[in-house]
Formats: C-alpha cells, structure tokens, sequence
C-alpha cells in the first residue's frame, strides 16, 4: 500500500528519518554470497507449477485483467519454464520508473511474480526461525482461530482455579497504509534478506 503522505502524528519522526536515511546506505546490489538456496536459487519449473496450484485452490483464474490485458488464466496456459525464466529476467534486470504507487488494478503478471518471491520468503522466513508459533495470521497451515482456542483453554483454566486473566484487543484503523515502510525494509536487510529479491 502507499504510505500516507503526511505522517500520523502517532509516528517518531525523527526515527521515521533515521530508517530511511538507513535505508538509502544499503547498496542497490545487496550481497549474494552466503545467501540460503531459497534466496539465491533461480526460479524454477516446480516454483511455477506450485503458484498455479495455489492460484487454482484460490480460484483466481477469473480475476480482473491489469492494465497489461493478462489474465491468470493466460498465465496457467504459459508453459512453466517460459514463466520461471521471466520471473528471473525481472529480477535480475529489473527497470525501475521514477517514481510509481499502487494502482488499483495491478498485472496479473506482476502479482504472480510476487507469488514466487512470497513463497521463498515464506520459506527463508521459516528456515531462519523468525516467525514465533502465536503467529498464525497469513501463514499456511495455521489459522488465527488458534490463537482464539488458546485465549479459551487459558479462560477455562483460569476460571476452574478462581485465577484472572487480562486480555487487550487492538483494532488498528488503517493499519496497512500507516505501516513504516523504511523500518520493514530495514529489518529484512538485518536479518540476512540480501540478495536479487530484496534489490
């Protein structure tokens, strides 16, 4: 999403600044040496095939067209191969506008490349033990009514022991416009995301 273009007056300005002054020092080619295999590894036919398996699940063949005409159900019909090749070429030779910001209808094309990036930071992410167990939102396999079960077994027990338990839930309006983008950014780099993916 595209950051706000004022700053919420809840945001330290001053660190806002710094992450992006921060940010600006990472070279525009980032280190590929000792980079894990789902990091460094060229797309492949198997990668293609697992993303048209999971745009198929999702029943995403009918979505819209982009601006570039191509929907997910040409995409299915390109041979997986031809697909893992382009995917590379854009990362390797990527052309970067000016300036640009998120439009409504993005390329189907586009959002499937994003797919196979996902899933091999999914991947990175998972081998690197950087995702705790409590969270279950927007990972496979898990559901975010885990964690409601676990907030009831910790209800019952406490209420069959005459204990308390307090709990906070928090709304965050607006929460994906207003998330610092610099300091996200930031925290892939120091955690070892380098590499054609993070460029």
């Amino acid at each position: 999403m595209n950051p706000a273009p004022v700053l919420p007056e809840q945001w330290d300005s001053r660190s806002f600044h710094r992450a992006i002054g921060q940010l600006h020092c990472i070279p525009a080619c980032t280190d590929r040496m000792h980079l894990p295999s789902c990091l460094s590894a060229e797309f492949v036919a198997s990668d293609v095939a697992a993303a048209k398996v999971h745009l198929h699940d999702r029943h995403q063949r009918t979505t819209a067209c982009g601006i570039d005409k191509v929907s997910y159900a040409d995409l299915m019909e390109i041979p997986n191969n031809s697909l893992a090749t382009l995917a590379n070429k854009c990362l390797t030779s990527p052309i970067l506008p000016r300036d640009y910001c998120l439009i409504g209808l993005e390329s189907c094309l586009l959002k499937f490349v994003t797919l196979l990036i996902e899933a091999r930071l999914r991947t990175w992410a998972d081998e690197s033990c950087l995702l705790p167990d409590s969270q279950n939102g927007f990972r496979p396999g898990f559901r975010t009514n885990n964690n409601v079960f676990i907030l009831r077994c910790a209800l019952d027990a406490a209420h069959a022991t005459g204990m308390s338990v307090y709990a906070t839930f928090v709304d965050l309006t607006n929460a994906f416009p207003s998330t610092n983008h610099p300091a996200l950014w930031l925290k892939l780099y120091r955690l070892g995301f380098h590499g054609p993916m993070f460029d």
